[in-house]
């Protein structure tokens, strides 16, 4: 059911509805007829002859926002949120929100403060979490994009009104469009999970970043010794939030060498761990990890902990590497991020093994990043 407004002194001219101004010094603004085809929230009926035009927003200037005044106004609606730094993700800067119940990744032009925000995207791993991503992600608009008053009355729909069953269907619906930025819903390609969409509709230029992965590796740019990263993993095993997918590693004692160092293989439940050292074996320079079974779930319970190590991260980051796919990614959508992220000068590319039998295993490479 689409949402209708019905304004008394609407006349339709063109196609197009102009409204009254809410104050008779205000010129009435121009409203963005919805292009046919297109599944629109909001509708404007005139009064006289019953004729409905599908409305997306008003015309205005873009006005691109910052990182710091998008934080500043989100922070007024919903109280100390925990968004992460920026990180590097598939040659965008991407600061990321996760909470049980839902994923939050904005993307800015650069890591700064003064980075613009080109877009925001609200996933939920659960069907009926659609009320979450509608509440959220209006209010991000209304955060980023400033709107007027008729933008801030399509947001108080989205506050206020439950819309699970007809706004979050697989072509997105158009909500508004103001100051740059318009918002939509739709579901997620893999799952057909609600989603949210904020996105700035002219072209940003991305500063900085990293290279992707191509035929050369990076070595880690502080390589970790293999006795810590086996540790590390075996902590892991024995407490970590993930426990219970993981066995503790053993490093073997025997090794292949190349012109540059020792290769150690590393047997890891379903998976193996491929270690290439220093020439003693002592400080760890790249590493990759293959699903021996094809089991992507087992294989991200092991990539998780074994990332998070590399990077010297903290244990309670670690799920946060599901979230640049939404927390509800396939290994096929991890794939396609190149990279699929940098974490502390650490980059972790996604991709898939082909065998000679005909399998396609999940594999990733760890790794030094290579500025841009």
């Amino acid at each position: 059911m689409r949402r209708i407004i019905c304004i008394l002194a609407a006349a339709i001219m063109s196609c197009l509805a102009i409204i009254s101004a809410v104050a008779e010094d205000v010129p009435a603004p121009k409203f963005i007829e919805a292009k046919e085809g297109t599944l629109t929230a909001m509708q404007i009926s005139s009064l006289d002859d019953g004729k409905v035009v599908g409305i997306i927003g008003v015309e205005s200037e873009p006005m691109p926002c910052t990182w710091k005044d998008f934080c500043a106004a989100m922070n007024e609606q919903f109280e100390n949120i925990p968004f992460t730094p920026a990180y590097w993700s598939d040659s965008r800067w991407v600061h990321l929100v996760s909470t049980y119940d839902l994923v939050i990744r904005i993307y800015t032009t650069d890591a700064t403060d003064d980075g613009l925000v080109q877009s925001i995207l609200v996933n939920t791993p659960y069907a009926d979490g659609a009320e979450d991503v509608q509440i959220v992600t209006a209010c991000a608009f209304h955060a980023v994009a400033l709107p007027g008053t008729y933008g801030s009355y399509a947001v108080s729909i989205a506050l206020e009104e439950e819309h699970s069953d007809d706004w979050f269907t697989e072509q997105p619906i158009q909500i508004w469009m103001e100051n740059g930025y318009a918002f939509s819903f739709c579901q997620t390609d893999n799952f057909g999970l609600p989603c949210g969409m904020v996105e700035y509709l002219e072209q940003m230029q991305v500063s900085g970043g990293y290279l992707p992965l191509e035929d050369e590796y990076y070595y880690l740019p502080d390589g970790i010794s293999t006795s810590d990263l086996i540790d590390e993993l075996s902590a892991q095993a024995n407490s970590g939030p993930l426990a219970s997918w993981l066995s503790a590693p053993v490093l073997p004692d025997k090794y292949d060498t190349d012109e540059d160092g020792r290769i150690y293989s590393v047997e890891w439940d379903d998976c193996l761990v491929v270690l290439y050292t220093d020439a003693i074996g002592e400080n760890v320079q790249v590493v990759n990890i293959v699903s021996l079974s094809g089991d992507t779930k087992s294989m991200c319970m092991h990539l998780y902990p074994l990332y998070i190590a590399v990077t010297r991260g903290q244990t309670e980051d670690l799920m946060l590497i599901s979230d640049f796919v939404g927390g509800n990614g396939t290994w096929d959508d991890m794939s396609k991020l190149e990279p699929y992220c940098v974490m502390n000068g650490v980059q972790l590319q996604c991709s898939l093994f082909h065998m000679d039998d005909g399998r396609a295993l999940p594999w990733a490479d760890i790794c030094g990043a290579e500025e841009r």
